[in-house]
């Protein structure tokens, strides 16, 4: 397990989409799933979907962030 580096996922953008698509997420969890276990992936990816869904209600209510706080 050396250190190569961050990793990271490639990215495109086809014409008739507005967001990207990332390509290699299952390459990912398994590099993480080298250092973390299985409940730890878990919270990571809760704290994650939480973080995501909080900017959704924030951006719907336009609450900028920082504001409230």
């Amino acid at each position: 397990m050396g250190n190569d580096g961050p990793i990271r996922p490639e990215v495109t953008t086809p014409r008739h989409r507005s967001r990207p698509t990332f390509r290699g997420s299952g390459e990912i969890w398994a590099a993480a799933a080298e250092h973390f276990g299985q409940e730890q992936l878990s919270s990571i990816l809760l704290c994650v979907a939480l973080a995501n869904f909080s900017n959704r209600i924030n951006r719907a209510m336009r609450t900028p962030a920082g504001k409230v706080w």
